[in-house]
């Protein structure tokens, strides 16, 4: 396998990059015609080189010299450039505008280190200048990479993955050298493993908040030296990440950095979620997925949700039993809890002790699992979070 062909496959195109600049002057050149004192500039992996073909998001910043309402200054800008746009709360609100990219745009204060900061995204210029001084002739490497753990379902520090975000992957290919080494040495990794790229500290593991060291991977952030960079990668995601390294060492192939759709066999939901920010909508879906396994489980149906994030969200359903007869039995309260005993007698006529527990019989309301399953999907609760879902 040649790995210079899928560099070149994940490369994208001049046309992106110039089409986004020149987006950024437009936004320049109306903030300085309202009077604002600032910098625009690339954010994320545009900025540092490393955005993958077809990637369509903008992170943009508009660095403001000078404290004040700065989400408020921004938009009176944005305004007069005509586009339509959305305010997005946060510890301090943003934009998004969807034309041909979609742009967030981020007010940030210009600060020389953390302790000036006073959110954390004011702190992302900064992060932006160490990888453009230390990723230099390394962009395909990260790219590999991020197209490597996105085709096995571990790419973004979202809550409803808990992968490797694309800055640890900037971090770890810094480190390591090259996208080859990095799956050489991550092999062998065993948690947990400990990196601190400008040495910060003597010991990270004494010098990091117990919070932030819990995980199986702690890099220091260079230019944050009280965060670990990769505190959201989850044990899940750190085994998977190792047990593909190995798998490709032993066999290259093309097939580790392509999106696996999987094929599922019924039952399984195919959901079309939200548009909105990938962290809120992915949290949204999972919340879906955990109310309706709480009500399968109230009428005694065992089953077991996988959801997988790709270009469509697929959600694999194992159950135990999907059709139930008979009646469904309640537990109640132990016959020691005297009060509480007396009013679950009350209400079960049918009540009985069973190793000091009470008991009662109860018509079953659903013997098929896909009748509750198809009501849940039309309750208010599911479809205020997500588009639409369907039982397949």
């Amino acid at each position: 396998m040649n790995l210079e062909n899928v560099k070149k496959s994940l490369r994208p195109s001049k046309s992106e990059e110039v089409k986004v600049k020149h987006f950024c002057q437009k936004l320049q050149d109306a903030l300085s015609q309202n009077g604002f004192k600032t910098k625009v500039m690339l954010g994320g992996s545009l900025a540092k080189g490393t955005n993958l073909k077809g990637q369509f998001d903008a992170d943009i910043f508009v660095q403001f010299f000078q404290n004040g309402e700065l989400s408020d200054n921004l938009e009176k800008s944005l305004k007069s450039l005509g586009y339509e746009y959305q305010r997005i709360k946060g510890s301090r609100d943003y934009f998004q505008i969807k034309n041909e990219f979609t742009y967030e745009i981020v007010p940030v204060l210009k600060v020389e280190n953390y302790k000036q900061a006073q959110t954390v995204v004011d702190m992302s210029p900064l992060h932006v200048k160490y990888f453009k001084e230390n990723i230099k002739g390394k962009q395909d490497d990260v790219r590999l990479a991020k197209a490597f753990c996105r085709a096995q379902g571990i790419y973004g520090a979202e809550s409803h993955i808990k992968g490797f975000s694309g800055h640890v992957l900037n971090l770890l290919i810094i480190k390591y050298g090259s996208f080859e080494q990095l799956l050489k040495k991550a092999s062998s990794w065993k948690p947990k493993v400990v990196i601190d790229l400008e040495k910060h500290h003597e010991d990270p593991l004494m010098a990091l908040d117990k919070s932030k060291r819990e995980g199986p991977l702690i890099i220091v952030d260079p230019v944050q030296k009280n965060r670990n960079a990769a505190a959201a990668l989850s044990f899940e995601s750190f085994e998977k990440f190792k047990s593909s390294a190995k798998k490709f060492l032993k066999s290259p192939s093309e097939d580790f950095f392509k999106e696996k759709i999987p094929s599922l066999k019924s039952p399984y939901l195919e959901i079309i979620p939200l548009e909105g920010k990938s962290d809120v909508v992915g949290s949204k879906i999972l919340k879906v997925l955990e109310h309706l396994q709480r009500k399968l489980q109230k009428h005694e149906f065992e089953a077991q949700f996988t959801p997988y994030f790709n270009s469509k969200v697929l959600v694999d359903i194992k159950i135990e039993k999907e059709i139930l007869k008979g009646d469904m039995i309640l537990k109640g309260p132990p016959k020691e809890f005297s009060k509480h005993a007396r009013e679950f007698k009350k209400l079960h006529k049918n009540a009985f002790e069973k190793q000091g527990i009470l008991y009662a019989k109860k018509k079953r309301v659903f013997e098929d699992f896909r009748k509750l399953l198809k009501q849940e999907l039309n309750s208010n609760y599911v479809s205020k979070r997500v588009k639409k879902i369907t039982l397949k």
